[in-house]
C-alpha cells in the first residue's frame, strides 16, 4: 500500500499520510505490550509516547505548523525512533518476552 500511495501524484505529502495508520497501529501494539507486561512497562511507555507524538506531528506538518524533517518535528520523532530502533530490539535480543505469572503457572499445570 505504501508503494501505491507514493506513486500517486494526486495526493500531496504522500509519505506523511502513510504515517497515520502506522502511528495508530503502533499505539495499539504498544498499548498491548503495556497491558500484557511481556516487556517492561517503561519500554512500552516509550513506544506509546513515541507513536502518540508521531500521530500528533503528522497533522501539524500537513497543516504547515511544523516540519517533521527538521527542528521540532525531528524531536517529535526521537522517542519513537529510540523505541523502534534501539530499546525494544536490544531488549528482545537480550531478554526476550517475559510471560506473565498466570501463564507460567498454567504451563506448569499442563506439564
Amino acid at each position: 500500500m505504501k508503494y501505491l500511495l507514493t506513486q500517486l501524484q494526486a495526493v500531496p505529502n504522500t509519505m506523511l499520510w502513510v504515517h497515520i495508520p502506522t502511528a495508530i497501529g503502533g499505539l495499539v501494539f504498544t498499548y498491548l505490550l503495556f497491558t500484557s507486561r511481556i516487556v517492561p512497562q517503561p519500554i512500552a511507555l516509550l513506544g506509546l509516547i513515541g507513536y502518540a507524538l508521531l500521530l500528533m506531528g503528522v497533522p501539524l506538518d500537513l497543516l504547515g505548523v511544523l516540519n517533521m524533517n527538521a527542528g521540532v518535528g525531528m524531536l517529535l520523532l526521537a522517542p519513537g525512533g529510540l523505541f523502534e530502533v534501539l530499546v525494544l530490539p536490544i531488549w528482545l535480543f537480550a531478554k526476550g518476552f517475559t510471560l506473565p505469572q498466570s501463564s507460567r503457572t498454567e504451563r506448569v499445570r499442563a506439564a
